[in-house]
């Protein structure tokens, strides 16, 4: 075990290597994975020759419904710059675990409404 804790050692301090931000390259992450799974998925609907619902525009704007479809862009939204940050060996996840935890706790709110 100690020799893996000086092995995270060594990779933590590596000479040479900047340390850049990972905001610009984790928010072009995240748009072109809302790009690709939209695209996969009217792809599949398209396919299977699916109709997309006739009064998905005015059903959108019941709250129940709106909540529904924001629920998983909500998780994601908050799951995903922890997943990012837990790639490194060093980080502390802190304050991004709050919102992990509030987007979840959202879930029991809405199946009481």
């Amino acid at each position: 075990m100690h020799d893996f804790d000086a092995l995270i050692g060594t990779l933590r301090h590596a000479p040479g290597q900047p340390r850049r931000s990972m905001r610009r390259a984790y928010g072009l992450a995240v748009a072109g994975m809302c790009v690709l799974v939209a695209s996969a998925g009217l792809a599949v609907l398209d396919a299977l020759e699916l109709p997309i619902r006739a009064d998905y525009l005015s059903a959108i704007t019941s709250p129940a419904v709106a909540a529904k479809q924001l629920l998983p862009l909500l998780l994601f939204f908050a799951a995903a710059p922890l997943t990012v940050l837990l790639m490194r060996p060093e980080a502390s996840v802190g304050r991004w675990l709050y919102g992990a935890a509030v987007s979840l706790a959202v879930l029991p709110l809405l199946a009481l409404v």
